[in-house]
């Protein structure tokens, strides 16, 4: 079975089976946005997908904190191209809303 192309958020993308997850998604052609506590994991996890032709982007995400989905929801809003807010506020540039 063959998917449209997706963003797909990964947490827990560092290690285990997030980073198989992420490898695996990223092969079949989705978009990938890595999150997890360990910048050096996520970092050698995205380069790999990156070396094999996959998309990959990463931030530090800890679920217990709060500021961290934060920065991550961000991340992810600035890769599918629409303003972080979420709000439709049209005082971006590269906004899509």
């Amino acid at each position: 079975m063959t998917y449209a192309p997706k963003i797909v958020l990964i947490t827990g993308a560092g290690t285990g089976i997030g980073a198989a997850t992420a490898r695996r998604l990223a092969g079949n052609g989705h978009r990938v946005v890595l999150g997890a506590r360990r910048l050096d994991r996520l970092a050698a996890v995205t380069e790999e997908i990156s070396r094999a032709g996959g998309s990959a982007e990463y931030s530090r995400l800890g679920v217990t904190q709060p500021d961290s989905g934060l920065i991550c929801a961000a991340l992810l809003a600035a890769v599918k191209g629409v303003c972080p807010s979420g709000l439709g506020c049209r005082r971006h540039a590269e906004c899509r809303c």
